[in-house]
């Protein structure tokens, strides 16, 4: 190739086309080879080895800029979607625990965060807001007052015969004290 281009007045192409040939062959395997040869004979045109050499150079770096373009732009959408998927702090600070707790809004003093699953965290504040819950923490809060008084408490008494014709003497208060 140097020597052509420094023997810009002379045409060389006689003694050195059979070598481009040559070279095509080597880079570019015989199948190539024999495919540009099939389209020369149908278009019915010659042209040189060495043009038809530096065309095929040309098409391959074109081929190989639009493979790089095309991995550049998969490896920035990959970083992009890796981007997005990232971890990110979050500037919130959580409420206090005298407010809600983050567990489905349970209410206070009801402590569902040492529970593994959703549903057991629902099912325990489902629970924890039932009626008979509710009873059991009035009655916590609110003592039963201790001024002596007594509570009826009905207890069956003996059974008799003569009274055993009616049910309504059966039970008689007991007096009970706390």
């Amino acid at each position: 190739m140097h020597i052509e281009k420094c023997s810009e007045g002379r045409d060389l192409s006689p003694a050195t086309d059979k070598l481009w040939k040559k070279f095509y062959e080597k880079q570019f395997g015989a199948k190539n080879t024999e495919q540009v040869v099939e389209r020369m004979r149908k278009s019915s045109k010659a042209f040189k080895w060495i043009q038809l050499y530096e065309a095929k150079l040309e098409d391959i770096a074109e081929h190989e800029k639009k493979s790089v373009a095309r991995l550049k732009q998969l490896y920035k959408k990959e970083d992009a979607r890796k981007q997005s998927r990232q971890v990110q702090l979050c500037t919130k600070v959580p409420p206090s625990k005298n407010k809600r707790s983050f567990c489905g809004g349970s209410g206070p003093g009801h402590n569902v965060t040492n529970l593994k699953s959703n549903l057991m965290k629902k099912s325990k504040i489902d629970f924890l807001n039932s009626h008979e819950m509710k009873n059991l923490a009035a009655m916590k809060k609110k003592p039963l007052p201790r001024n002596g008084g007594t509570s009826l408490v009905m207890k069956p008494a003996q059974f008799s015969r003569k009274d055993s014709a009616t049910t309504s003497k059966l039970f008689k208060p007991v007096e009970r004290k706390f």
